[in-house]
């Protein structure tokens, strides 16, 4: 499933004013695992469990979705960004926003014709062609996404945001070394993001290296510890180790933060460490 985006924005050059209170929002990221802490700069964002068949074990279910922000809230945003537009109907950035905003909003037809728009009135911006792209990709327009954000690197090779969506592509794709190569990138450019190495760290699990896997997951933990989707890959992991006492200690890990492992792993590793009801 796919997961809202959680937004930021850079000033960019040019004319017109970016209304007030709009531009904290920020750079599409298209997917995040779950349990990240939504910060203070950041908008809402629905999480999602990772799905990857990393080490051959079931994903764990979904924690409950945590508080979005109101649609009221977007549609004031966006009526600020209309009056902008209504003072220069050519202001990309304008558009750029409020096809952000739409998108937050998940109305997407409108969002993709205000970034189609953005793009038109400054082809060079990057960041347009990366929230474009988690249009197309939230429409299951796969290959559009891919472009999109393949034209974002070119533009901006320090897009972290673009490298990170081409990597949940690639990895959804079965394509596991250009994701983590995207993911890799990622981390380069911005190592702050939890989401970045869990993701790689789900990679390296899936080529075997579970030791990186390990240090990537407890890499993601010291940036945000209530990420569940870290958890739920090291109890993966340790599984995979044989080391069941960790595994344990990260699913009730998972459990106290409001996640929940699926009663089939639950269930195996019972088994494996010799547990009964």
């Amino acid at each position: 499933s796919n997961a809202l985006p959680d937004l930021f924005f850079r000033k960019r050059s040019g004319t017109g004013v970016v209304p007030k209170g709009v531009r904290r929002l920020t750079r599409q990221k298209l997917f995040k695992p779950e349990g990240s802490n939504v910060l203070a700069q950041r908008t809402f964002v629905f999480c999602i469990v990772l799905t990857l068949a990393v080490f051959g074990l079931p994903a764990c279910g979904k924690r409950p979705e945590p508080p979005k922000k109101s649609s009221l809230e977007l549609d004031q945003a966006i009526s600020k960004v209309n009056k902008t537009l209504e003072a220069d109907p050519k202001d990309p950035r304008a558009y750029y926003y409020r096809g952000s905003l739409y998108s937050l909003k998940g109305d997407l037809d409108p969002a993709l014709s205000d970034l189609d728009k953005a793009i038109e009135l400054d082809p060079r911006n990057s960041d347009a062609y990366g929230n474009r792209g988690v249009v197309h990709a939230r429409r299951d327009e796969t290959d559009k996404a891919m472009k999109d954000f393949k034209k974002a690197v070119e533009i901006n090779p320090s897009n972290a945001s673009a490298h990170y969506n081409q990597g949940f592509l690639y990895a959804k794709e079965g394509e596991v070394d250009r994701a983590l190569s995207s993911f890799e990138r990622s981390i380069a450019l911005d190592p702050s993001q939890a989401s970045s190495y869990v993701h790689a760290a789900y990679a390296y699990g899936k080529k075997g290296n579970l030791n990186k896997a390990l240090a990537y997951f407890d890499r993601a933990l010291e940036i945000d510890p209530g990420n569940l989707g870290a958890y739920q890959g090291r109890a993966f992991a340790y599984f995979e180790e044989r080391n069941y006492g960790k595994c344990w200690d990260n699913v009730r890990k998972m459990g106290s933060l409001g996640g929940k492992m699926t009663e089939g792993f639950v269930d195996s590793l019972k088994k494996v460490s010799g547990i009964t009801d």
